[in-house]
């Protein structure tokens, strides 16, 4: 960093950068700082929930460099968080610490896009790696391309220095990005990769990587007693696993052995997700006499059960979320009369859609594309491009 550039940042405390920064709120106003403006106020919501969590980090950070003045960290943060609604300006002085762990409650967008744009301090601080412990995403991954993914999770990976907590990325593409993760993973807690197309071989090699998880999504592939070995012998604080499956996965192979090896490597667990998976009364029992500590089993799909089993039924009282195969709401009851009804019937009668259809139209009037004609429709984002192809534009 440059003399100057340093010189800008230590005079965040001076009224000239303090009034350069109110002017968010005292000028006309453009979409974007009317933007920055919403997420100033929203900010000092964030501080005053993340105040007591940070106390004993502030204190810790600040006993090397300034001893006996701990108690002043403390009372700075605090007339600041109680004066918030009273002076937007007190939001210019906050501690790059305090400023940090705010934006990492912020979205993605908002701390790539928006944050940096408020000023040059709130730039510096949002590349912290404090703001990027928490890497979500879900919600910006989804129609992207491989290549735009693995780009972005490399930038957040190496902002984060080391330091990542939870990671959260869907349909993850290669070994290569886990093995990015698992460079950084050793205060990992949180790892959410469902469906992705990391292989088995890659997350048996690196589970000693995330020895310090608490929570593991690996749905939407077979849960192998291979892959339950590992991870249950290499991270012994796990007590959150979802390992989902898919309908339309391989039900040939009974995930019974996976249900076994949860039952002797993770009796710790008090969060469990199985549903879809080919679980049979075996597996189950042996999972509900060794996780003593369940407190949430999902089981739904998982057809092979019978709930009737006494064992399952007493076992059921003492877990307090127990999601069944078939849950009652979802079951759909048929009669004799069901029978009787020819479905034909339906499609039949033109007279009964004619009635339906404006006075202009007739249900012979319709034509049915065959999905040869179905291919050749383009894709739709959303409606608004549909209309602008078939209705000239309009909108909803």
């Amino acid at each position: 960093m440059d003399t100057d550039e340093s010189q800008e940042l230590g005079a965040i405390y001076t009224p000239a950068i303090v009034n350069s920064l109110s002017a968010i709120s005292l000028s006309e106003e453009s979409p974007h700082e009317t933007r920055c403006k919403n997420l100033v106020k929203g900010v000092g919501n964030l501080l005053k929930k993340d105040v007591p969590d940070l106390f004993e980090r502030l204190t810790i950070t600040n006993a090397a460099s300034t001893s006996g003045n701990e108690g002043l960290v403390q009372q700075e943060v605090l007339v600041r968080a109680n004066n918030w609604g009273n002076d937007e300006r007190c939001w210019a002085e906050m501690l790059p610490d305090v400023l940090a762990k705010i934006f990492s409650h912020l979205s993605l967008k908002e701390r790539i896009c928006t944050i940096p744009c408020v000023c040059r301090y709130w730039q510096c601080v949002s590349q912290d790696a404090a703001c990027w412990q928490d890497i979500d995403l879900s919600e910006w991954s989804p129609f992207r391309e491989p290549k735009e993914v693995d780009r972005m999770l490399l930038l957040l990976v190496n902002r984060s220095q080391g330091s990542l907590r939870r990671v959260c990325v869907p349909d993850l593409q290669s070994d290569s990005m886990l093995r990015l993760i698992a460079s950084s993973a050793s205060q990992l807690q949180v790892l959410e990769i469902a469906d992705s197309f990391v292989s088995e071989e890659c997350l048996c090699e690196l589970a000693p990587k995330f020895s310090a998880l608490t929570f593991l999504d690996i749905s939407g592939r077979f849960p192998s007693k291979t892959l339950i070995d590992s991870f249950g012998n290499h991270c012994p604080s796990i007590t959150q696993l979802n390992i989902n499956m898919r309908f339309h996965m391989d039900e040939a192979k009974s995930c019974d052995v996976a249900a076994l090896a949860i039952a002797q490597y993770m009796p710790q667990l008090q969060h469990l997700e199985m549903a879809c998976c080919s679980l049979s009364n075996v597996g189950l029992k042996a999972v509900l006499s060794s996780c003593k500590n369940l407190k949430h089993l999902d089981i739904r799909g998982c057809f092979y059960v019978d709930m009737e089993d006494p064992f399952v039924m007493e076992a059921k009282k003492t877990i307090k979320v127990f999601l069944e195969p078939v849950l009652g709401d979802d079951m759909i009851h048929f009669t004799d009369e069901d029978d009787d009804i020819d479905s034909d019937q339906f499609f039949e009668d033109a007279e009964y859609y004619d009635d339906m259809m404006p006075d202009d139209v007739s249900i012979d009037d319709i034509d049915y594309y065959g999905s040869d004609m179905m291919e050749d429709m383009p894709f739709y984002l959303d409606q608004t491009e549909y209309y602008a192809h078939f209705d000239g534009g309009r909108s909803l």
